[in-house]
């Protein structure tokens, strides 16, 4: 049995957080692999494992000074090294930049092979200097792609990696009825300048006999809401969203680059459950949402909504039963087990 600590801290409920639940859910489920949370992540339960809040600082950002962040995350190494060694597991799983840049070499001294997820292409403002040491510890990880685009940025800083898509998670069926007029248009996620929900709200404005339903929150919601037109509503973080899906007859992912969407979740979701998809072609997942059926709009008021009004008067796109298999939670999470045994034979060999 396999024994993963899970490097991470958090404090917010986003696509690389819910990739660590499903994932530490169907390990532990289907191959009784044993996880322990060192860090902090908004909704971790303790039926995935325990969690030991050591070296808990926020995750690196360019809002703040890099180097009074840089001094805080290199202070917080040695407490998470006291509790992975406490721990004593066969890998070690990071995935957000903070542990990234600090502690894969640390863990190769002491034997312990490292898996590193990559949920997002590399930012284009990532320092000279950082870029070197991000590739520097990558070299002693099992560098772990979540989409083709992901992987193509890694390649370009000299980082190999393998690709495991991530999974389809609906589970559900959310089909439009036969009048696919009838529902909303969606958008889900966090309320972020990089998400371009102005860009939504510019296209509601156009298209008022139209309703819009913003799920989600964070630092944006004020602005947007005060943006908005009469026939948009914004329900805050929803727990559940199958019932969203459920009443939207189109979802739409208006991000830019500087969003660094790997592979959204929100885009799978949808498409699993039968809900077309319209996406900016900017985007750097607009190649896979292609692929998977979905439609793709010029980054422009005007545009997007003329791209609504057509998505919302057609049938609903069909996602091929092949890709739904390819990309089953069950296979995604057994690629990962077969990553994380390479790797810890290649250690123990």
């Amino acid at each position: 049995m396999l024994k993963v600590a899970v490097v991470a801290s958090s404090e917010t409920p986003g696509g690389a957080e819910q990739y660590l639940y499903r994932l530490y859910a169907e390990l532990k489920s289907s191959w009784g692999v044993e996880a322990r949370l060192i860090g902090s992540l908004p909704d971790w339960t303790p039926d995935l494992g325990e969690c030991v809040e050591a070296g808990v600082t926020p995750k690196l950002t360019r809002r703040s000074p890099l180097v009074k962040q840089g001094v805080d995350a290199a202070l917080s190494v040695r407490e998470t090294l006291r509790a992975i060694d406490e721990f004593g597991p066969d890998l070690v799983h990071v995935q957000y930049f903070k542990e990234k840049l600090t502690l894969p070499r640390a863990l190769a001294r002491r034997g312990i092979p490292v898996l590193w997820t990559e949920h997002g292409p590399i930012p284009d403002n990532l320092p000279v200097v950082g870029r070197k040491l991000y590739a520097w510890q990558a070299q002693k990880c099992s560098v772990v792609a979540i989409s083709q685009g992901v992987e193509a940025s890694l390649r370009e800083s000299g980082i190999s990696s393998v690709l495991i898509n991530n999974p389809f998670v609906g589970g559900a069926d959310f089909s439009r009825t036969e009048d696919a007029g009838s529902g909303y248009v969606l958008f889900a996620g966090r309320l972020h300048e990089y998400k371009r929900v102005d860009l939504l709200l510019a296209a509601a404005a156009k298209l008022k006999h139209i309703e819009f339903v913003i799920a989600g929150d964070g630092p944006d919601r004020t602005r947007l809401e005060g943006l908005a037109p009469a026939n948009v509503r914004f329900l805050g973080n929803v727990a559940a969203m199958s019932s969203v899906y459920a009443g939207a007859g189109l979802v739409v992912v208006p991000s830019g680059r500087k969003a660094r969407e790997g592979s959204p979740m929100v885009m799978l979701e949808a498409r699993s459950g039968g809900v077309d998809v319209l996406m900016a072609r900017d985007c750097h997942a607009a190649d896979e949402a292609a692929s998977l059926g979905c439609y793709l709009f010029d980054p422009d008021a005007d545009a997007l909504a003329e791209e609504i009004a057509q998505a919302l008067s057609s049938a609903p796109r069909e996602l091929a039963s092949d890709a739904l298999s390819a990309r089953s939670l069950s296979a995604w999470a057994e690629h990962h087990r077969k990553v994380m045994e390479s790797a810890v034979g290649v250690i123990g060999s």
